[in-house]
C-alpha cells in the first residue's frame, strides 16, 4: 500500500466522551486512527469514574493496534503526568489513578506524528508547533546558557523564582539549568533547518520518553508549559505544542514547508482552518474526521 492509498481517521479531544468509539468498531478498515489527546476534565459533566473507564479502554485499543493507533498527550493529560495545573482536573484519589495511568502507558503516546498523504505529509500534535515557541524556548535556551557562563548560581534563582511561582499556582516552572543534557537541546535548536527536521523525526516524543530524567523532566516542564495570556498564562506570549491558541497562527504559514499540514485540536471554538498551513479538527461537539487519497483536508473543516 502507498502512501495515497492510506484512510486515516482522526479522533479529536475526547474529555470523557464516547464519540471515538466507532474507529474501534471500523479499525480493521482504517490504516491509521490519530487521537489528539485531552482525555479527561469533561466539559458535560461525565463522571471521573466513567472518564478513567473510557480512557483505559482506548489504552486497551492502542495495545490491539499498536502500529495503527497514535495516542497523542494534551494539556490536560501533561497536567496530570507533570502535576500542573490545567482547569476542571480532578483531585486526591481520582487524580492520584489517573496519573498512575498515564505514567504506567507513556510509552503508548507522543506529542508529534507524520503522516504521508498523496503529495501532502500531515503533522499532528494537541495545539500545534508554532515558530514563536520554537524561538521562545531558543531565548530560554540563550538565556540559560549565558547564565552559566556567568557562572550564576542557578540553584539559587529556581528556588527563588519557585517560590514566587509557588504562590500564584505554577509550581513547576522555573529557571532552566544549562546541563550537558540541556546543551545537546540547545544544539538542535541553534540550526533550524536541523530543528524543523528533529521535529518531524520525532524530536519531542524522544523527549517525553525520557521524562523521569531530572534536566529532562525540568526542560519539558517548562516548554510545555508556555501559555500565553488568553489561555490563562502570565508570564509567555505564546503556547506550546500543548497550548497554542487559535489566535496564534497569524505569519506562521507553511513554516515547515508548502507541503506540510498541521492537524490540531485543543480549541473547540475554532474548528476550520487557522492558517494556511494549519487546521483545527476540536468543535463543540467532536466527532471522528476522515482523511484518504479522495479527500483534501479543505474538504472536511
Amino acid at each position: 500500500m502507498t502512501s495515497s492509498d492510506k484512510n486515516i481517521a482522526i479522533v479529536p479531544d475526547v474529555h470523557g466522551e464516547n464519540f471515538w468509539k466507532e474507529v474501534k468498531e471500523n479499525a480493521d478498515s482504517l490504516d491509521e486512527i490519530v487521537f489528539l489527546g485531552d482525555y479527561f476534565d469533561s466539559y458535560y459533566g461525565v463522571s471521573r469514574e466513567e472518564e478513567l473507564k473510557n480512557f483505559l479502554e482506548i489504552i486497551e485499543f492502542k495495545k490491539s493496534y499498536p502500529d495503527k493507533v497514535t495516542l497523542f498527550l494534551g494539556n490536560h493529560d501533561v497536567g496530570y503526568l507533570l502535576d500542573l495545573r490545567c482547569s476542571r482536573q480532578a483531585s486526591g484519589e481520582m487524580r492520584t489513578a489517573i496519573k498512575k495511568s498515564f505514567k504506567n502507558n507513556l510509552h503508548l503516546f507522543k506529542l508529534t506524528h507524520c503522516v504521508s498523504l498523496g503529495n501532502k505529509t500531515y503533522l499532528f500534535s494537541h495545539a500545534g508547533i508554532t515558530k514563536k515557541w520554537l524561538g521562545l524556548i531558543k531565548n530560554e535556551l540563550d538565556k540559560a546558557k549565558t547564565m552559566e557562563n556567568k557562572e550564576i548560581n542557578h540553584n539559587k534563582w529556581s528556588e527563588i523564582l519557585k517560590d514566587i511561582i509557588k504562590h500564584i499556582g505554577w509550581s513547576k516552572l522555573s529557571v532552566l539549568n544549562y546541563s550537558k543534557q540541556i546543551e545537546v537541546i540547545d544544539k538542535v535548536f541553534s540550526d533550524e533547518a536541523k530543528l524543523k527536521e528533529s521535529i518531524m523525526q520525532g524530536f519531542f516524543n524522544d523527549l517525553l520518553q525520557r521524562i523521569d530524567e531530572p534536566d529532562i523532566n525540568q526542560f519539558m516542564s517548562w516548554c510545555l508549559w508556555t501559555v500565553d495570556p488568553i489561555r490563562g498564562g502570565y508570564a509567555h506570549d505564546h503556547g506550546s505544542i500543548l497550548w497554542a491558541d487559535s489566535s496564534e497562527w497569524e505569519g506562521e504559514d507553511n513554516y515547515f514547508g508548502e507541503n506540510f499540514i498541521q492537524i490540531v485540536g485543543h480549541s473547540r471554538n475554532s474548528f476550520g482552518k487557522l492558517c494556511d498551513s494549519a487546521f483545527c479538527l476540536d468543535s463543540m461537539s467532536p466527532k471522528v474526521i476522515y482523511l484518504n487519497k479522495d479527500c483534501d483536508i479543505l474538504s472536511v473543516v
